[in-house]
C-alpha cells in the first residue's frame, strides 16, 4: 500500500485528497461541540469518506449498534461517558472496528488499539490517524 501523506499536503499542510484507503470509509464522528461535529463531518465528506455524526457517547453507541462504521473518531472529554469509556464499550459489544481519539489532553497510556490524535490538528494530521486506525482494524 504505502500512500504518502505527507505527499497528500498543500504548502499550508492541509490534506489535498485523503489516502486511497480512506475513501468510502463509514466514519462515526463524536463530539459534544456542534461546530466541531460539522466541520469534521464537511472536511470528512469531501475527501470521500461517509459520515454520520452524533453528538454524545449514549447516541453515539445506539448509532453503532445499528448502522457498521469502518471507524469512530471521538472526543475524549464529553458531558456524560467518556470517548475511551465509549470505545471500551464499543469494544465489548463488538462494534467497534477502528478508532481515533481526539484529545487536548492525550490519555498514558492509550486506550487499547485506539490512535490518539493531539489537538490541535491539521486535516493532513487526521487523514494520517483515521488511515493507521483503518490499517490497525485490518480487512
Amino acid at each position: 500500500m504505502g500512500e504518502d501523506v505527507e505527499a497528500q499536503k498543500d504548502p499550508h499542510g492541509a490534506a489535498r485528497s485523503p489516502p486511497v484507503g480512506l475513501r468510502g470509509a463509514r466514519v462515526l464522528v463524536v463530539d459534544d461541540e456542534p461546530d466541531i461535529r460539522e466541520m469534521l463531518r464537511a472536511c470528512l465528506e469531501a475527501q470521500g469518506m461517509l459520515v454520520a455524526d452524533v453528538a454524545d457517547a449514549a447516541a453515539a453507541y445506539e448509532a453503532a449498534c445499528r448502522e457498521a462504521f469502518d471507524l469512530v473518531l471521538t472526543d475524549h472529554r464529553m458531558p456524560g461517558e467518556s470517548g475511551p469509556a465509549l470505545l471500551a464499550r464499543l469494544a465489548q459489544a463488538g462494534r467497534l472496528r477502528g478508532a481515533v481519539l481526539m484529545s487536548a489532553a492525550p490519555p498514558s497510556p492509550a486506550p487499547e488499539g485506539c490512535v490518539v490524535l493531539a489537538k490541535p490538528f491539521t486535516m493532513a494530521a487526521l487523514a494520517e490517524a483515521l488511515l493507521q486506525a483503518l490499517r490497525a482494524a485490518g480487512p
